[in-house]
């Protein structure tokens, strides 16, 4: 937090209590005569001294007052992620209800935007057969700066979707394999052909081969490349560059749900009732679908109060707090075992990460929510709720320069210790 230290708390301070004044940053006549008394009268502080602290206020303001704030902020962020972890309203992340995979690796599902409810839901026995794919010609890798082919005009065309496209290619004198890819790249990209088009490194640094691959998948995505023309009966650019032959077959999905046989030419299905489904992998067994708690908010909120406590810690290394540090890293400490069984690891420093696998199993299992949820205001729950609301309310009683802040008040009295009333008459409350 650089620029607080305990004389500028006690400048903002004795300032503070002269904020009837007409501008906060704009003070003259009896007001600042007033104010330069005030702090005159500081035993640590000139008059001389107060004139340049009037006078340069706003700027030795602004530093810490932007930390402040932003401080501020971050404690409400991560008293909003705490309370969504721990609470039971219909704010509570364990709360939600939704329909849930048991193999997300396989298949995800979302009901988001079903307005049908889920009175009559049936779990559902999802099969994977074989997902969706591309098609992808991966051309041959090629020296990047030498020269397959002579100058001239080529030609070459992509058959898809029922119509045919013609490309025609200008070979110059000092054109190098990869420059000749790149023209090809270019000029099918250009065209809008439903066909990505790029060049990627070959085998090594030195070399590259151009790649073409559906933007889609399925069979109706399918393409065939093929040369139409080349100089003096040379061999075609397609040919050439080996962009003519397909390495990955585009194909449709297919699976099966409750027994039912389906196919797709994309990956992304509608399950029933409401019910969207995206699938990953092909299966050997059937992934169920149940409805329950909803998995995907609940993963929502854990990431969410993982990345705020994270703020929460670098705001406190940014503002020298090692008061909320403590607290926070107290926290961790005491339950990192039980927390890392749930999936969420705390490092050396005492930030959090997710273990994916493990934050699943534990959700699906229910300790997640128990551990969060479990043991009152001594719990992992309550203690970073209780972490969180003084952050929020009061994040200056974490930081070790509090105790050193004054407040001046209208009888020339000094209030070293009570933090209730200087929070009241401080320009740090009035302005958050």
């Amino acid at each position: 937090m650089a620029g607080i230290n305990a004389i500028n708390m006690n400048n903002f301070a004795a300032y503070s209590n002269y904020k009837n004044v007409t501008s906060m940053f704009n003070v003259g006549g009896t007001g600042q005569t007033n104010a330069i008394g005030a702090l005159g009268s500081l035993n640590a502080l000139k008059t001389r001294e107060a004139n340049n602290f009037l006078s340069s206020f706003q700027n030795q303001a602004s530093s810490p007052l932007s930390f402040l704030m932003g401080m501020k902020q971050n404690a409400s962020k991560f008293n909003s992620s705490v309370k969504a972890m721990t609470g039971f309203g219909a704010n509570g992340v364990f709360s939600q209800k939704g329909v849930n995979s048991s193999d997300t690796d396989a298949l995800t599902v979302n009901s988001k935007g079903n307005n049908s409810g889920f009175n009559n839901f049936s779990p559902m026995d999802v099969k994977i057969d074989q997902v969706a794919t591309t098609q992808k010609n991966e051309g041959a890798s090629m020296l990047s700066s030498g020269r397959s082919a002579e100058r001239g005009n080529y030609g070459f065309a992509i058959d898809v979707g029922g119509k045919s496209h013609s490309f025609s290619i200008n070979v110059g004198a000092g054109d190098t394999n990869k420059t000749i890819q790149q023209k090809m790249a270019d000029a099918v990209n250009k065209r809008g052909i439903g066909i990505n088009a790029s060049v990627e490194q070959g085998d090594n640094a030195r070399s590259s081969r151009l790649v073409f691959e559906s933007e889609d998948t399925g069979t109706d995505e399918a393409f065939a490349v093929r040369d139409t023309s080349a100089p003096n009966g040379r061999e075609g650019l397609a040919s050439m560059t080996g962009v003519n032959e397909a390495d990955q077959e585009a194909q449709n999905a297919e699976y099966s749900v409750n027994g039912t046989q389906r196919t797709s030419q994309s990956n992304e299905v509608e399950l029933g009732s409401g019910v969207r489904g995206t699938l990953r992998e092909q299966t050997d067994d059937a992934v169920r679908v149940s409805y329950g708690q909803d998995a995907e908010a609940i993963r929502g909120g854990v990431e969410n109060f993982v990345n705020n406590f994270n703020s929460m810690l670098d705001s406190a290394e940014d503002g020298s707090m090692p008061r909320l540090s403590s607290a926070l890293n107290g926290i961790t400490n005491t339950y990192g075992g039980t927390l890392s069984n749930l999936g969420i690891e705390s490092d050396a420093s005492g930030r959090l990460s997710i273990n994916a696998d493990r934050l699943d199993e534990s959700i699906q299992n229910g300790r997640l929510e128990d551990a969060f949820r479990s043991g009152g205001s001594y719990g992992i729950g309550g203690r970073l709720q209780n972490a969180a609301n003084q952050a929020e309310r009061n994040p200056m009683s974490f930081s070790s320069t509090s105790a050193l802040m004054t407040t001046y008040n209208r009888n020339n009295a000094f209030n070293m210790n009570n933090y209730a009333s200087m929070f009241s008459g401080q320009l740090f409350n009035f302005l958050l």
